[in-house]
C-alpha cells in the first residue's frame, strides 16, 4: 500500500503528500498483521479510507466549504485502519 502511495505522491506530489505515504506503512503492517493476509488487509484498508474520505469530502464540497484546500487522507486512514481492526477482532 505505502508503495502504491509513494508512486502517486511522487506522479502528482499535490495530491497526496507524503505524511500519508508514511502514514501508510505502520497502518499496512497492522492491518496485514491483524487481518492475516497483508494484500487483503491493505487493499481493504485502501478501499475503506477511500470511502470514508469520500463521503466527507463530497459532504463538505457539498457544504461549499472545500474551496482549493486540499482534502487530508489521514485522518480517514486512521479511521479506517480502526474500523478494519474492530471488524476483524
Amino acid at each position: 500500500m505505502a508503495a502504491l502511495f509513494l508512486v502517486v505522491h511522487l506522479s502528482s506530489p499535490r495530491s497526496l503528500g507524503g505524511g500519508d505515504v508514511r502514514l501508510a506503512v505502520p497502518l499496512g503492517w497492522q492491518v496485514g498483521w491483524s487481518t492475516g493476509d497483508g494484500l487483503v488487509g491493505g487493499l481493504v484498508l485502501l478501499l475503506a479510507a477511500a470511502a470514508l474520505v469520500t463521503v466527507v469530502g463530497g459532504t463538505v464540497a457539498r457544504r461549499g466549504r472545500l474551496g482549493s484546500t486540499p482534502l487530508p487522507f489521514g485522518p480517514g486512514l486512521l479511521l479506517a485502519a480502526l474500523l478494519v481492526g474492530v471488524v476483524e477482532a
